[in-house]
């Protein structure tokens, strides 16, 4: 029985593969979709992460406006 869940790792970061319905698959078709999948992994994890455009506290920032925002506004039945 083949497992569907496989771990691959690069530079450190770490990425979760499953496979759904392998244990009803063909050795052949396992072993050819469990090396695609790890090539394609590790083809996205060796690529550099993209700097982010803002901080994480100018994110909480907004975050907790418009959530403060949707708390006043909540149950009005204004329609604009």
């Amino acid at each position: 029985m083949a497992s569907n869940k496989i771990e691959v790792e690069v530079n450190g970061r770490k990425r979760t593969i499953l496979i759904p319905d392998a244990e009803n698959m063909s050795r052949s078709q396992y072993k050819e979709i469990v090396e695609w999948q790890t090539e394609k992994t590790k083809k996205e994890l060796s690529q550099p992460r993209p700097e982010r455009k803002h901080s994480k506290e100018e994110v909480a920032g907004a975050l907790k406006e418009y959530s403060e925002w949707r708390r006043k506004y909540r149950g009005t039945k204004k329609y604009f």
